[in-house]
Parts: C-alpha cells; sequence; structure tokens
C-alpha cells in the first residue's frame, strides 16, 4: 500500500472509532455504551497500527486531520439514532483520539 491510501484508512479507522466513542458518550446508559466503547478501542488500534507504517510529516498530519473530520461527519450523519449534539462534541473528540495517536 502507498502512503496515500494508508493515510485514508488511518482516517477512516479514525472517524470510526471518533463516531464510535461519540456514541458512548451520548448513550451512556444504553446497553450499547459498552459495546460502543469496545469498538472504539478497536479502531484505534486498527489506525494505531497503520500509522506504525510510515512516517508521516507536518503536511501528512494536516490532511489526516482534514480527511478525519470529514470521515467523521459522513459517520455521525448515518448514525441518525444518535442526538445531533453529536456535532457540538466531535472536534474535542477528533482532537482526543489525534493526540492518542501522537498527530
Amino acid at each position: 500500500m502507498g502512503k496515500n491510501s494508508n493515510l485514508k484508512q488511518l482516517a477512516r479507522f479514525m472517524a470510526l472509532a471518533v463516531a464510535h466513542k461519540i456514541g458512548q458518550l451520548m448513550n451512556l446508559n444504553a446497553i450499547y455504551a459498552e459495546k460502543y466503547e469496545k469498538e472504539y478501542k478497536n479502531f484505534m488500534e486498527q489506525a494505531k497500527n497503520i500509522k506504525s507504517r510510515e512516517n508521516w510529516n507536518n503536511a501528512n498530519k494536516e490532511e489526516i486531520k482534514k480527511e478525519v473530520k470529514s470521515e467523521t461527519i459522513k459517520e455521525l450523519k448515518r448514525k441518525s439514532h444518535i442526538d445531533d449534539k453529536k456535532f457540538d462534541i466531535m472536534d474535542n473528540e477528533i482532537a482526543l483520539s489525534l493526540k492518542e495517536l501522537g498527530f
């Protein structure tokens, strides 16, 4: 896989992770909160594996941030069962996930 392909795949897994983290936060008392948390961890682990494949420069990191936000918005729009407040916390959750990966 090329660097661009890894970048897209990394952003996709991070977007899925963020969407699941938001799902967990918005449904703290729901049965699905635990499932969302496990899926978040799984997606972040996959993202970490992809991150380790490349040396990411600052331009790549900026592209990853943009791509993660775009993909997260798409994913959250698909999750209509989660309250629209999900978009209010999205940027913060993206930032926390990027920080967790060292971006």
